[in-house]
């Protein structure tokens, strides 16, 4: 009897557990060392070296003061890292337990019961191995030796007989920027940076659900499910296609399996169909597919699908200017208005949702419809792309390669590839992916760099690292995206041209640093414009509020070891400097010089952001470099390291709006220009005024303007010397705003540069509040032409909905701050700044 009952437990049980996979997190109970029998540490996973040393107090922050120099020492060591896990006698019950690493960081080699399993060597790639018969029931040991990576650079680069560029980051697949960039430092760790997974299964396991997309009208989308499936059998399932919000079957069909490994494609439609627009066209509707598979024996298999449907096509078209470059969205011409993004937090690891949430949410509330995951960091997290696909953001995805020559022999290319399909296959159905590129700035970097002079390349040298970039950008990555996302637009290199040539503003992208590296005047962003500007920038540095987190107060300036250590382009504090005296005075101290960095900043960004929407539709897109930090960081970021808007993200969020005015002189003559991105026309009233410093009124003029849908027209044009006479360039300031929405859509120009500007402090300025909702509202009001207004609440300029702005002579002018606080708080609080001759 008690055998009897024990049988029925077993099936019960076994019965119970095998309706689908187990997937167990290997989270806890990690533990770290310097050396294989050395002192054990509490590790956390997924994490980095430099964090569990850090939690452990056994190095400084390196991301404070210079303490960066002295944890060099952790990337030349070996790190070793194990787990203890108990399997229960129910999971061994599996036909087949596998362990997976989404994500070693690089060198690494993985024993399970002190047998090896995995020598890894790329940080992006995905690890599986079946290990059942290596484990038992109770307990079972993992151990991950980390090697450093120089050693392998190293002894790889010394297989060549002539030198690559950057010689020791082009070996080895890891995050490029690790190795230092001008915006990061030096710190080459090691990570068990993604999660780590036992998935027991029996009989088929379902690898891999893609949608692809067949057909989109208005009344129906003919979609496809295509699984990927290893079954130990021939047998049959069950897939069934469904609607997880609504419960509704698609379809449902018997499949016959076979043996080993295979696709099966289930064909399904979704009558009058919900499209994904970008953020600003329309909604980013989502379905949520469930495709459940099920065998004979009752084993249930369930993937869930964000579905985005939609259609997104690269456009170049010849034309008799040279060559388009823009997207299509759903049939509709979408002008790309964004950022280039590179990664949120410089020791990457899944936890990285909260910096996640608050980029994206920054990119929507800057009016952004794209963002550039840029080619020296990593492939991101899902997190990344749910909420890129919930929130209609559309992303440009670099492969992992920038800067540089690869090495082209068999090892690395077949490495790399798998890397590619790896991450093809992981992101592939997310409606937010636009394009992938193949790598950032290699193509450009081989024909305007230099690098055959520097390195004295012989003909054949040439000839060899030029056809092994050929073979693996045109022929490797563009097979993978042919087989595994083919709908999907591919891009070679970005840009296509250097900025030094005059074919890189007639097609392809166009990366143009005739600012700031070429040391041009802003104004050149007027009439350097491309077919789609993908990188341009200037530095700004961060709010006091921010450098006090990684300075002390004794080294509050830019010849402080500290402020060098956090600055890593060789001469960016003297060119922050030359481009500041062009336009404001000398800074008096190191505050000024933040804040007047930002205004020079933004000043720049919006020039080329103006200007590059008024030549829509031959410029079809602005990427500005760049969005965001990995590090406390002087650098090109319109958001700080820990979230802080610069002036230049207030500029980009006005600048991005759906319309904007924009006034600008050519030759003799003022234009001002009704730039629309609304999908229908609209009408407005325009008001036109020019005005001294006082507010004294020498010329109004409204107007009612028909803007048509996604255009840029010239409303209003004028002789300069029908406005003003030399006398005046220096004392008038020209305005343009819609009548009914001029906070977010006015326009502002000057005929002279600040420094010549004939401008006196304002008499008074007047703040009023309104407290509502456990927020405020603050109302401005100066008598004289105010400019660069800046307002900081308890020390924190980036709680407003608008900041660094002009303030025009007796112009109420009413900005939202989401504090709570009392009226009390406020006065008491509440600060401001402004320009001064």
């Amino acid at each position: 009897m008690k055998k009897v009952l024990f049988f029925i437990l077993f099936l019960i049980t076994f019965s119970a557990f095998s309706q689908k996979d187990t997937v167990i997190h290997i989270s806890n109970g990690w533990t770290f060392s310097y050396g294989k029998d050395s002192k054990q540490y509490d590790a956390t996973v997924p994490g980095s070296i430099y964090t569990d040393l850090i939690k452990n107090t056994l190095i400084e922050n390196p991301f404070y003061s210079n303490n960066e120099l002295k944890v060099q020492w952790v990337g030349d060591s070996a790190w070793y890292y194990k787990n203890s896990l108990n399997i229960s006698p129910d999971i061994m019950l599996n036909q087949h337990i596998e362990i997976c690493f989404e994500g070693l960081d690089t060198y690494a080699k993985v024993w399970v019961n002190d047998t090896l399993i995995l020598n890894t060597n790329n940080m992006f790639r995905v690890w599986r191995k079946d290990i059942k018969q290596l484990l038992k029931a109770g307990k079972n040991e993992i151990k991950i030796e980390f090697k450093p990576v120089s050693e392998y650079a190293k002894a790889e680069a010394a297989k060549l007989n002539y030198k690559l560029s950057d010689e020791e980051r082009v070996f080895v697949r890891k995050a490029q920027y690790q190795f230092g960039w001008d915006f990061a430092p030096k710190l080459k760790g090691c990570a068990i940076w993604r999660p780590v997974k036992l998935i027991a299964w029996n009989d088929y396991k379902v690898e891999s659900v893609q949608i692809v997309q067949k057909q989109i009208t208005q009344k129906q989308a003919v979609l496809a499910a295509i699984l990927e499936i290893e079954s130990k059998s021939n047998s049959e399932i069950t897939v069934r296609i469904s609607d997880n919000k609504t419960g509704k079957v698609f379809n449902s069909k018997k499949v016959l399996l076979k043996k080993g490994n295979q696709k099966i494609k289930t064909d399904f439609t979704i009558d009058n169909p919900k499209l994904w627009w970008c953020n600003g066209m329309g909604e980013p509707f989502l379905y949520s597919i469930s495709v459940r598979t099920k065998d004979n024996k009752g084993q249930s298999k369930k993937t869930n699908v964000s579905v985005g449907i939609r259609t997104i096509e690269l456009v170049q078209q010849k034309d008799e200017l040279g060559k388009s470059f823009y997207f299509k969205l759903n049939g509709i011409k979408v002008f790309a208005k964004g950022s280039n993004y590179i990664p949120a937090n410089y020791f990457s690891s899944v936890n990285d949702t909260v910096f996640y949430s608050r980029i994206i949410n920054d990119a929507v509330k800057s009016n952004m419809n794209m963002l550039r995951v840029w080619g020296g960091g990593i492939y991101e997290a899902d997190d990344f792309y749910n909420l890129c696909d919930k929130n209609g953001i559309m992303v440009w995805q670099d492969f992992m390669f920038a800067c540089a020559m690869y090495p082209g022999d068999k090892i690395f290319v077949d490495n790399f590839k798998q890397e590619a399909i790896d991450n093809v296959k992981r992101l592939r159905n997310h409606p937010s992916i636009a394009i992938w590129c193949g790598n950032n700035e290699i193509s450009e970097g081989w024909h305007n760099w230099g690098w055959q002079k520097q390195y004295r390349y012989t003909k054949e040298d040439s000839l060899k690292i030029w056809n092994d970039y050929q073979y693996l950008f045109d022929k490797v990555l563009q097979d993978v995206i042919t087989v595994y996302d083919s709908a999907r637009n591919y891009w070679q290199s970005s840009p296509e041209i250097g900025w030094g040539k005059k074919e890189s503003l007639l097609q392809g992208d166009c990366h143009y640093w005739g600012i700031w590296w070429g040391n041009e005047p802003f104004k050149n962003y007027n009439t350097k414009v491309g077919r789609f500007m993908s990188e341009y920038g200037f530095q700004g540095m961060p709010c006091m509020n921010s450098i006090k987190q990684f300075c002390d107060t004794s080294e509050l300036n830019v010849s402080s070891t500290t402020m060098k250590s956090h600055q890593k382009h060789p001469v960016g504090y003297q060119t922050i400097q030359e481009y500041i005296k062009t336009e404001y005075p000398k800074p008096t101290n190191f505050e000024d010089f933040i804040y007047k960095s930002q205004l020079t900043q933004a000043d720049g960004i919006r020039t080329a952001i103006e200007a590059h929407r008024r030549e829509m539709p031959y410029c079809m897109g602005t990427l500005n470099w760049q969005m965001n930090d990995c590090w406390p960081a002087v650098s090109w970021s319109g958001i700080d390291y820990y979230g802080k808007w610069k002036a230049m993200q207030y500029v980009v969020k006005n600048a991005y709006e759906n319309q904007i005015l924009s006034i600008i002189q050519k030759t003799d003559s003022v234009f001002i220009y009704a730039i629309s991105d609304e999908l229908t026309s609209t009408k407005n009233n325009v008001l036109i005024k020019l005005m001294t410093f006082d507010g004294t009124l020498l010329f109004n003029k409204e107007l009612l303007v028909d803007i048509p849908a996604q255009s840029s027209i010239v409303i209003f044009k004028i002789k300069q010397s029908e406005l003003i006479n030399d006398s005046l360039k220096n004392s008038v300031v020209l305005s343009a705003w819609y009548k009914n929405n001029f906070k977010q859509r006015r326009a502002i120009y000057y005929f002279d540069k600040f420094n010549k500007l004939n401008l006196n402090a304002p008499v008074f300025i007047e703040t009023n509040f309104k407290v509502y909702n456990n927020e405020f509202d603050v109302i401005v009001r100066a008598n004289y032409l105010t400019k660069g207004f800046c307002l900081n609440f308890d020390g924190n300029e980036d709680v407003f909905s608008d900041n660094y702005f002009d303030l025009l002579p007796n112009e109420m002018y009413v900005i939202h701050c989401k504090v709570n606080s009392t009226n009390d708080e406020i006065h008491r609080k509440l600060k401001y700044k402004y320009l001064t001759k």
